[in-house]
């Protein structure tokens, strides 16, 4: 995607996630799962200052497969090497995120920045959190 070209500088971490996921990291194996093409993908994780706790990665590209497929998710359980109900994905998406992970057997968190009300045919997150800084409460919590 050519919007991509040179502006990777421009992204940025949400508030907490250069604190959370290192501390994250110390306790849980991490992964990113992410649709996309992967050298435009790995060239955003380059930019955000936790790529290094985040050792799994992903990519819709390289496995043929794009969330909300299970599949995909299914390809970083194998990964990571842990079971559907030992996983926790955490999304923005209802629709891609959440609902993948939902039908790949894995517990939920919506990150919800945006306010988004869930539509009646969406999947039921176990948990909505509307700041990451949430995050380890909700953890916690399931």
């Amino acid at each position: 995607m050519w919007f991509f070209v040179d502006c990777y500088d421009l992204i940025r971490p949400l508030p907490g996630v250069c604190e959370i996921v290192p501390a994250l990291s110390e306790t849980y194996s991490l992964g990113i799962v992410t649709n996309g093409e992967d050298d435009i993908q790995r060239g955003k994780l380059r930019h955000l200052e936790v790529r290094s706790h985040i050792p799994h990665v992903v990519i819709s590209e390289n496995v043929g497969r794009e969330k909300p497929d299970p599949r995909i998710f299914e390809c970083a359980l194998k990964l990571t090497g842990v079971t559907p109900t030992e996983a926790l994905v955490v999304g923005d998406r209802i629709e891609t995120d959440i609902a993948g992970a939902k039908a790949a057997g894995m517990r939920a968190i919506w990150l919800n920045t945006w306010g988004d009300e869930p539509g009646p045919t969406d999947a039921e997150p176990d948990i909505v959190i509307t700041s990451f800084e949430q995050l380890p409460d909700a953890i916690a919590a399931l």
